[in-house]
C-alpha cells in the first residue's frame, strides 16, 4: 500500500488531527441490522417492497439479526 500512496499512509499509531469542535457521527437504517421480517409487529418498509420487486436482489429478512441478538452485543 505504501508504495501507491507514498508516506501519506497513515498507521493505527499515528495521532489524526481534527479540529476541536469537530463531531463524528454515524447511522444506519433498521432495513439494514434488523432482520426478523415478520416478528414483533414488524411491517414491510419499501426497502423490503423495493427488493421484492427485483427478482435475483437479496432481501434483508436476516441482515445483522440485531432483533435477536442485541442482547449479546
Amino acid at each position: 500500500m505504501a508504495a501507491l500512496f507514498g508516506s501519506s499512509v497513515a498507521t493505527a499509531s499515528e495521532p489524526r488531527c481534527f479540529p476541536e469542535k469537530f463531531m463524528f457521527g454515524s447511522a444506519t437504517a433498521s432495513y439494514q441490522v434488523e432482520g426478523a421480517v415478520k416478528e414483533g409487529g414488524r411491517t414491510s418498509s419499501i426497502w423490503d417492497d423495493f427488493c421484492r420487486e427485483k427478482p435475483g436482489m437479496k432481501c434483508a429478512n436476516v441482515a445483522d439479526d440485531f432483533y435477536h441478538r442485541y442482547k449479546d452485543d
